[in-house]
């Protein structure tokens, strides 16, 4: 079983602004949120500074906070160099002044925040990136039958049974050979939780819990294992508390 084509595994950030206080600040903010990711923030004093990186070829960020006024070269102008040398990560701006936002378009920007940047501002922006890197995730499986990419927000749960695993999606099930934990660990960076040693969720259909049972979307009720309740309660909680409005 493959996941294509982003891991959150290793979730690379790069803090680019010269303030270094007000980067810190960011960087305790995402490292507050996001404990159980393996996280790597890299920080960036000047627009040079990060066109140097990616001129280098190095390994690439998933993101980049972008301060837009910063000395000689600024955030726009370092964005522009980085989008000539071909490389489409997510740019998030930050601004002192929000009539420099629009100038952001021209070099794809993601989104803008506004400074002073609030840690729920901050946390909203990075949970939008994430879901729009999830919308391109799948897991390219085979069985007997053929060879199949699933998009893994189509997949409502993963089902253990004797020695094969059930992929059950919105419109279909997939019958593999294999085990559950062939799943967990990619699937749980796709907010994914092991309610129970044969069912692994997928909390975007969830519609309610309680200590014994997980109900899906679709109608079907799962088990939840008593020793793992506390961990699915809070998956539930926190897969809210990120989505809602």
């Amino acid at each position: 079983m493959n996941v294509l084509p982003f891991s959150t595994a290793n979730y690379r950030i790069a803090i680019c602004d010269d303030n270094q206080t007000f980067a810190k600040m960011l960087a305790d903010y995402i490292e507050a949120e996001y404990k159980s990711l393996d996280l790597l923030i890299e920080f960036f004093t000047s627009g040079e500074e990060l066109i140097e990186y990616y001129q280098a070829g190095k390994k690439a960020f998933n993101v980049i906070l972008l301060d837009i006024e910063m000395k000689q070269i600024n955030g726009l102008e370092a964005a522009a160099q980085i989008r000539k040398l071909g490389s489409q990560t997510v740019i998030i701006f930050i601004t002192s002044h929000d009539e420099l936002a629009s100038m952001g378009y021209e070099v794809s920007a993601f989104r803008f925040l506004t400074k002073p940047v609030k840690s729920k501002k901050l946390i909203e922006a990075l949970e939008a990136v994430r879901a729009q890197m999830n919308e391109s995730r799948a897991i390219h499986v085979s069985n007997a039958e053929g060879e199949y990419t699933i998009n893994v927000n189509d997949i409502l749960f993963l089902e253990a049974q004797n020695q094969q695993v059930n992929i059950k999606t919105k419109n279909d099930k997939f019958i593999m050979r294999g085990k559950l934990s062939d799943y967990v660990e990619e699937l749980e960076k796709c907010d994914f939780v092991l309610a129970h040693r044969s069912y692994l969720v997928n909390m975007k259909y969830v519609k309610g819990i309680n200590r014994q049972e997980i109900m899906i979307e679709d109608g079907a009720i799962l088990p939840i294992s008593r020793l793992r309740y506390k961990d699915v309660k809070q998956s539930f909680h926190d897969y809210i508390s990120k989505t809602s409005i």
